[in-house]
């Protein structure tokens, strides 16, 4: 599990990144943090959540503008070399490039809980 330090200095450059790309682009630090399938949920779950539940949610009123994102982008191992010869292409890819790896849907709204899925 990454130490509080690495997610730190992740998520800096993430938002540097959004923010000059396209500052219009929902921030990681004011959003929901979604799934686009049950089974990519169950992914998240199993490698990253073991303990924690899904639940089914819906979008309250109109649906805000969305980014899909890469997260193995941003959470895969990476060489043990300084931070500054490896996070900023990641983090200026995980805003402008398709995700390959396991979506994460970053919304910036309030959504309603229609109910925790049935694990199995």
């Amino acid at each position: 599990m990454p130490n509080q330090l690495q997610v730190l200095l992740w998520e800096m450059a993430i938002e540097a990144a959004r923010i000059a790309i396209d500052p219009r682009l929902p921030s990681r630090l004011a959003c929901i943090f979604l799934c686009e399938t049950l089974e990519h949920a169950r992914t998240f779950r199993d490698q990253y959540r073991p303990d924690n539940r899904i639940f089914e949610v819906a979008p309250i009123g109109e649906v805000a503008t969305f980014h899909r994102g890469d997260f193995y982008l941003i959470s895969s191992e990476r060489p043990i070399v300084p931070y500054v010869d490896y996070i900023p292409a990641p983090a200026v890819e995980y805003w402008t490039r398709q995700p390959e790896g396991l979506p994460e849907i970053l919304y910036p709204a309030e959504v309603l809980v229609i109910g925790q899925v049935r694990t199995g």
